[in-house]
């Protein structure tokens, strides 16, 4: 078996371990796939909305979204109707009800048999009490 050394982590590899690349010597690429693998991490952290935006424009991105709503809704009819009649009636969010917090306010349904009892939660509790449901 062949060996390499990856320029980046400086470790001797073998062959099967770089990514492949025609032009190089050996048809492997002077990079190992796992410091390739970390830079292209790290490159779209850096550059997420490039790459957002890139697909999220697309009639694919668009048509998948549209499909999953309409799943979705079909799915949950329940909570769409709660959901709309807590608008309707616009019920005021001030403070949370667990810990007093006032920002990034929510509306949480513990019954969506009844969709105009509500309890407003920020974001956080929110989500603890829809983990403590689920498990």
């Amino acid at each position: 078996m062949n060996y390499k050394t990856c320029y980046v982590c400086k470790k001797v590899k073998e062959m099967d371990k770089f990514v492949k690349h025609k032009l190089s010597v050996g048809g492997r690429a002077n990079i190992c796939k796992e410091c390739k693998n970390r830079y292209i991490r790290e490159y779209r952290r850096s550059n997420i909305e490039k790459y957002n935006n890139r697909y999220r424009n697309t009639e694919k991105y668009l048509e998948q979204q549209r499909v999953g709503q309409r799943k979705y809704n079909a799915e949950n009819p329940k909570k769409i109707e709660a959901h709309r009649l807590t608008k309707k009636v616009g019920t005021k969010k001030v403070i949370c009800a667990v810990c007093g917090g006032v920002e990034n306010l929510e509306y949480h349904h513990s019954d969506y048999d009844k969709p105009l009892e509500v309890i407003i939660l920020c974001r956080d509790c929110h989500r603890k009490a829809h983990n403590a449901k689920t498990n």
